[in-house]
This record gives structure tokens, sequence and C-alpha cells, in this order.
């Protein structure tokens, strides 16, 4: 994860189950988002 880590974001074991079932990476249909992750934060 780029960038520094706070108390509150979701660690990075989480965010691989979580990942796969997010809308805006690059490659899916629908608008793109920068940062999927740190929305989710």
């Amino acid at each position: 994860m780029a960038g520094e880590q706070h108390r509150h974001d979701i660690s990075d074991k989480a965010w691989e189950k979580l990942k796969p079932y997010t809308i805006g990476e690059k490659g899916t249909r629908g608008g793109n988002a920068r940062d999927t992750r740190q929305f989710i934060n």
C-alpha cells in the first residue's frame, strides 16, 4: 500500500479479500477510480 497507513485503514489481508468485489478498478465496466482502497478506508 502506497503512503502512510492509519489505524482505521483496512489491512492488506482484508483488502485482498475485498478487492475482487469492488468496482472501478482498471479493466472493469463502468467508471474507474484512481484508488478504490483509499475510498473504502
